[in-house]
């Protein structure tokens, strides 16, 4: 089995970590976000995918959920201070 795209939480740090499988593209990556919002309309978490896009887009363009430096000492708890990439599966726990 191939991950696609995997992100993980470090509550210890409050920073999100993105990792993406061996030959995974940016593409599949996007399909792969797509694949959930059709899966949470099917399993009716939400009314329809529309809903999912416009959930992402809050979260892609409200300056409030924009990513926060490890200086920046108003961020929320409830949000990540950083996001970091992964290039390598072994680094995934590393970064």
């Amino acid at each position: 089995m191939k991950t696609i795209v995997q992100v993980s939480l470090d509550e210890e740090t409050n920073r999100y970590h993105v990792h993406a499988g061996e030959g995974s593209s940016v593409d599949e990556c996007a399909f792969a976000c797509s694949v959930i919002a059709r899966v949470f309309a099917k399993m009716k978490f939400i009314p329809d995918t529309k809903t999912f896009e416009d959930i992402f887009h809050k979260y892609l363009t409200d300056p409030q959920f924009d990513e926060k430096g490890e200086d920046d000492t108003t961020a929320d708890d409830t949000t990540a201070d950083d996001t970091t990439a992964d290039d390598d599966e072994e680094d995934e726990d590393h970064a």
